[in-house]
């Protein structure tokens, strides 16, 4: 019988001390048959409602992946997309799609958005989040939940660290061989992941911030993780 590769999602507890807006999950590997599938997610049925879920599986003979549901039965098909980047798909997945490059897709496979393409693949997650593009906007998603935390309207934006990321408006980009950096912007300033917007941040040695609000003079304290504390 055909051995696939299958990976279920285990809740683990952690301390958490950084800026994560999501809890994290554990990913542990098992290799099922295609029977066995059922029998093997039943035990995480009362921790998390798999039923729901989409599961991804891979051929390594044909070198291709798949997505089925709880009880094996295949919804997205082997050579549908080119790879398959998340193992299960709650609210999105993001696939490789031969005429269209990355993308997110929700259970009936419509287009959610493009991940930003970082280091050859999806963009790493930082602090719960990972960056999007729409319509060549960049915005913030929570990575577990797949909520659009910030709507995507900048030309370029870094990742999230210490609750903060600095965007830039306008700008291209200029490379240096295979790398590149963001130039030539016309506006800037830093977002918190609720989507507040600051002209000019300073960290203080205890890790908080003091800030000023775009457009504005006013000066508000934000907590080490970049939300606001005091105006």
């Amino acid at each position: 019988m055909k051995t696939l590769k299958f990976s279920v999602p285990v809740i683990i507890s952690l301390f958490c001390f950084a800026c994560n807006s999501t809890s994290e999950l554990a990913e542990e590997q098992i290799e099922v048959d295609s029977l066995g599938l059922q029998t093997d997610l039943a035990s995480e049925r009362d921790s998390v409602n798999v039923e729901d879920y989409l599961y991804h599986i891979y051929d390594e003979e044909n070198d291709a992946c798949a997505y089925v549901d709880f009880y094996g039965d295949t919804v997205i098909p082997f050579g549908k997309y080119w790879t398959c980047f998340t193992d299960t798909l709650k609210t999105y997945a993001i696939v490789y799609d031969s005429g269209v490059g990355l993308k997110g897709i929700d259970m009936n496979e419509n287009f959610l958005w493009a991940p930003f393409v970082y280091d050859n693949g999806p963009d790493y997650v930082h602090e719960g989040t990972f960056r999007i593009v729409i319509d060549e906007k960049m915005g913030f998603i929570n990575a577990e939940t797949g909520e659009i935390i910030i709507e995507p309207k900048f030309d370029f934006v870094d990742f999230f660290e210490h609750g903060l990321a600095e965007y830039t408006m306008g700008g291209k980009r200029e490379y240096m061989g295979e790398y590149w950096t963001w130039v030539d912007g016309y506006d800037g300033g830093y977002v918190n992941k609720n989507g507040e917007l600051f002209e000019d941040v300073d960290r203080l040695e205890n890790g908080t911030y003091i800030a000023q609000f775009k457009g504005s003079n006013e000066r508000v304290t934000l907590d080490s993780c970049g939300f606001i504390t005091l105006k």
